[in-house]
């Protein structure tokens, strides 16, 4: 029977950079990577470290003089290397052609089909069909728009069927008024809504 195979080793991951501040590892390093180090790598051990330090002063002394020039070393490299990205950089922003897609205008927002109270308000009522003459009840007092003289009642009933038709009965007399009265609010105010409530019903066809 052949023997099984020895499992492969298995591979340290490194937790910590040993070798990164290691000139200042007692101000630079956390408390978990001095053990780290010094359990994994053996740097940053304060015992071993002073132990050596003072039974070979001279190299400890050429270790960190070592230490400190390698350190150097990288930086330099480094800060080169980050200097000629930058340039690279630079120089393609300044050279390569734009890839921004030209903005497409938003089209214009399309006019709702049904007709708002606002946009009437603004706009120039039409005539009601029937004219009824003046009287002296607040609902029976007339008011002119570009020449086109109605009741207050007549008005509203007009437009509770005509641009308020899609509401229920009650919802297009009610914003029927509302309407009327922004208009003609130098003739209509006086007319209230329950008052006109009746006549807009009758009026409109909304009731028989």
């Amino acid at each position: 029977t052949a023997a099984p195979p020895s499992p492969a080793p298995k591979t340290e991951v490194a937790l910590f950079d040993c070798e990164y501040g290691y000139n200042h590892w007692e101000m630079m390093w956390s408390l978990h990577k001095q053990e780290w180090c010094c359990e994994h790598r053996r740097f940053g051990c304060a015992s071993t470290t002073t132990a050596a330090a003072a039974s070979t002063p001279s190299a400890a002394r050429h270790a960190a003089a070592s230490s400190t020039a390698t350190a150097a070393a990288k930086t330099t490299k480094r800060r080169a290397v980050a200097e000629d990205a930058s340039s690279t950089r630079a120089t393609t922003s300044t050279t390569a052609p734009s890839t921004t897609p030209a903005s497409t205008p938003t089209p214009a927002p399309t006019t709702p089909v049904r007709t708002t109270l606002a946009a009437i308000t603004k706009a120039a009522p039409t005539p009601a069909p029937t004219p009824q003459p003046a009287g002296m009840k607040p609902c029976d007092a007339v008011c002119s728009i570009q020449g086109a003289t109605y009741s207050c009642s007549a008005r509203i009933a007009w437009a509770a069927s005509h641009q308020f038709q899609d509401r229920p009965a009650a919802g297009a007399c009610e914003a029927a008024h509302a309407l009327v009265v922004a208009q003609c609010s130098a003739s209509c105010a006086a007319c209230s809504q329950q008052a006109s409530l009746g006549a807009c019903l009758v009026g409109a066809g909304l009731v028989l």
